[in-house]
């Protein structure tokens, strides 16, 4: 009976072990970041500007000047590669500026890179380092669950407190906490591999996940 339970102890011991092995892990995944605004959604004499994060972590107002041609079948259309790498403590994120595609590129300025550590946001630009502020959200979890490049994901929809803008993520409980697409919010109840902004018809969604 006492070999019985020794086995049964180290059996249970090897698991606890593996777990924490997979949750601690560095994972990097890969999103593909798009966003549009269609013409139906403006009337040809708006004043229109649109908002992009600039090098310091900061959103920013970019004017678009008026233009007859607005009939198209979009008035901007863009896409960006961003990869995050991280454990259930850190994570960095970079923005590869060299696969900007789009009909009307935004004269973006992106950080060379966010970093959360120690349960905060940081911005990287030109070896400046700036705190990003807390991005406070409500979130609630739905009974919608779909697979993301073979991982099991739950909806949940989420509202900004400043603001109130509303989106909603899939997330992966099965990777670290910190991964996800932008900065500034603090994690979601596991990885995020798919982030939607309805309004904005804007989407990020991971293309490739790689264990490091």
């Amino acid at each position: 009976m006492t070999k019985l339970r020794l086995i049964f102890s180290l059996f249970l011991l090897f698991l606890i072990l593996s777990f924490r092995c997979s949750r601690d892990a560095i994972f990097k995944v890969v999103y593909t970041y798009t966003e549009s605004l269609p013409s139906t959604r403006v009337i040809a004499d708006d004043s229109m500007e649109m908002i992009m994060i600039d090098g310091s972590g900061d959103t920013t107002r970019k004017k678009i000047p008026n233009n007859s041609k607005w009939n198209n079948l979009q008035l901007f259309s863009f896409s960006i590669k961003i990869t995050s790498t991280g454990d259930n403590n850190s994570a960095v994120i970079e923005f590869n500026n060299n696969e900007i595609a789009g009909s009307i590129l935004p004269q973006a300025d992106f950080p060379d890179k966010i970093v959360f550590n120690k349960n905060k946001w940081y911005a990287h630009k030109d070896n400046r380092i700036r705190e990003l502020p807390d991005i406070k959200v409500t979130m609630s979890s739905t009974d919608s669950i779909k697979n993301i490049l073979g991982y099991r994901c739950r909806k949940y929809n989420v509202k900004e407190a400043v603001g109130g803008q509303q989106f909603y993520v899939w997330v992966c409980k099965d990777l670290p906490i910190t991964l996800m697409p932008g900065g500034g919010y603090q994690p979601f109840p596991g990885a995020v591999l798919e982030m939607v902004y309805p309004e904005r018809g804007a989407r990020f969604i991971a293309t490739s996940i790689t264990k490091i």
